[in-house]
């Protein structure tokens, strides 16, 4: 029978602790757009910071769904459930989450988490949920497993890759959605500033705008007006969320996305939409 809780206690607190894997679920405004569910792991990367607070660090992936979903509205819902021996139970935190990157979560956040996490070349940052709503339920059809290891690979691949590589890798697939909204490789403050969205295989991946291009009797560049519309949206969506004071109310050390500034951002997008056209074709249904 499900069950409604009034805070994340010491019980709670310890369930989450000993899971191995964990799942999160966000999903955008638009009825069109694609719901988003994944898997996150080690158990432990994810942390009890109070009664109606958690975080989780996050690790790059092949999309970036999650931080375009959250920047976009905030709404995140985790669910840990137990998959080895015990009593089977799930245990659900709906609430609104923020995303701090990875080079503004404070310190004494940041020892909180597994070292070999935040020390990863695939450490994007840190979400951070307040909790608005905490239930647990029976899981009784759910399957007992062993655990026997956690794999190695993207760490591997992390490291085959260095710190330079995994930069240009958020670039190209972490700085927009399937559904082609903003996410976490636009935000970094050194990040490159003409990245505009490019629909291939599927996915709409972050690639530099061409900024030069030949007069019409051949003497001379100039950049594009594409280009420097872009450039123009990516530096105030940048400037307007740099880290706020830890004392204020509305950031506690995160990135929120203005009305103002996603809107600036994604009008570049949209007057990009014939020059992605033109320029790469899109993937077949």
């Amino acid at each position: 029978m499900g069950k409604l809780l009034n805070e994340i206690g010491d019980k709670e607190a310890a369930f989450i602790a000993s899971q191995k894997v964990f799942f999160v679920a966000t999903a955008p405004l638009d009825a069109e757009h694609h719901v988003s569910v994944s898997p996150k792991s080690p158990g432990n990367s994810c942390i009890v910071l109070g009664p109606h607070t958690v975080a989780y660090a996050d690790l790059t992936g092949s999309g970036a769904e999650t931080a375009a979903h959250v920047l976009q509205n905030g709404r995140m819902t985790l669910m840990f459930c137990n998959l080895e021996k015990g009593p089977p139970k799930i245990m659900r935190l709906f609430g609104q989450a923020k995303l701090i990157l990875a080079k503004n979560v404070p310190p004494e956040t940041l020892s909180k988490f597994p070292q070999d996490v935040t020390e990863s070349h695939g450490f994007r940052g840190v979400f951070q949920l307040q909790v608005s709503r905490i239930t647990t339920s029976c899981g009784y059809s759910l399957p007992v497993m062993d655990f026997q290891k956690y794999r190695q690979t993207l760490e591997e691949y992390c490291q085959n890759k260095g710190s330079d590589g995994m930069f240009d890798y958020v670039t190209l697939r972490n700085s927009f959605s399937i559904d082609g909204l903003p996410s976490v490789g636009l935000l970094r403050p050194d990040g490159p500033a003409n990245i505009g969205p490019v629909a291939e295989d599927g996915y709409i991946l972050g690639k530099p705008i061409r900024e030069v291009k030949s007069n019409s009797n051949g003497a001379g560049t100039t950049k594009t007006p594409d280009s420097i519309m872009v450039q123009q949206a990516m530096a105030q969506a940048r400037q307007m969320h740099q880290t706020k004071a830890p004392g204020d109310n509305n950031s506690i050390g995160g990135i929120n996305l203005s009305l103002t500034s996603l809107t600036a951002l994604m009008a570049a997008i949209f007057a990009l939409g014939i020059w992605v056209g033109a320029n790469t074709p899109l993937p077949s249904a």
